[in-house]
């Protein structure tokens, strides 16, 4: 089972001396406490189900800084999920990053294929906190 990855390089390209491998994303983890209830106050056909999560990254510090990677901070985010089924419908309803907090999964840059340099990388974030909701319908 592979839990973490890392990447050298064994040959560098012209004008890049960094060992390390570009978009290669650090540790990342996970941990949720599930609540499941198939017969909510005695009723058939009825479920309640909920899930808090923790996700955590380490911080991105193996980067390849010649093709424009920049450091990026660890972050913690707490994701929130409840829902509920009678007979055939079911509504979710979630909150993801509940305490907002401002958080980069990954470096992104492009490549220039011609010239063969990388640019200024755009480090974009991810969204802030996030709510979200569906109605499902089985038949």
């Amino acid at each position: 089972m592979n839990w973490y990855q890392r990447g050298r390089k064994d040959s560098h390209p012209d004008n890049n001396y960094d060992d390390d491998l570009g978009q290669i994303a650090p540790l990342k983890s996970r941990i949720a406490l599930k609540y499941n209830n198939e017969k909510p106050f005695g009723q058939q056909n009825a479920e309640v189900f909920g899930t808090l999560e923790w996700v955590h990254s380490n911080a991105d510090n193996h980067v390849d800084t010649d093709t424009g990677e920049v450091r990026l901070s660890s972050w913690d985010i707490m994701n929130v999920r409840v829902g509920c089924r009678f007979k055939s419908f079911t509504i979710h309803l979630g909150m993801d990053n509940v305490f907002d907090l401002k958080y980069t999964v990954a470096n992104s840059y492009e490549w220039d294929v011609i010239g063969g340099s990388g640019a200024n990388p755009a480090i974009v974030n991810e969204p802030g906190r996030f709510f979200y909701a569906s109605l499902v319908l089985e038949w």
